[in-house]
């Protein structure tokens, strides 16, 4: 069986005056999926920047160059730590996914065998592009497409 790696990114970028970081956790079925919280190590431009802005909020609190911190800048920034810390994490995983593991649809592959990737990230690209199952008309379709994305992660039959 294929283990599945699973990179879950948040953010509250938009819903909370002033959010700005986005959030990565990694999950796998091993881990009985609480998973392991991504970090980072500030910078010192970044400390201090979150030192003026949660002291502009009447907040006090000492960020420090150097220590970890669970917000990144951007997607990406979240999506390359996910890459160098998931094989630590879950040595056995076969690919990592970005995308909930509790939604059953396709997701984007950023790791893992590259013919099987092409194929699976061709099928999400489709199911992007179609709107997935947001479209009552698009059901029979997306629920195709969703199920031949699954397909790939199985282990082939002798």
């Amino acid at each position: 069986m294929m283990i599945i790696a699973h990179l879950n990114i948040t953010s509250w970028e938009g819903i909370s005056i002033g959010a700005e970081h986005y959030y990565g956790k990694l999950t796998w079925p091993e881990s009985d999926w609480s998973g392991y919280e991504l970090q980072h190590i500030l910078t010192s431009r970044e400390a201090a920047y979150l030192n003026k802005k949660v002291g502009a909020m009447g907040m006090s609190v000492a960020y420090k160059a150097g220590e970890e911190h669970p917000g990144f800048g951007s997607e990406a920034a979240v999506r390359k730590a996910a890459l160098e810390k998931y094989k630590e994490q879950c040595p056995d995983a076969d690919f990592l996914i970005v995308g909930d593991p509790a939604h059953a649809e396709p997701h984007l592959v950023i790791a893992g065998d590259e013919q099987i990737m092409v194929a699976a990230n061709k099928l999400y690209k489709e199911f992007e592009a179609m709107n997935g199952f947001a479209e009552p008309e698009n059901y029979g379709k997306a629920s195709a497409l969703s199920k031949r994305w699954s397909d790939c992660f199985e282990e082939p039959q002798p």
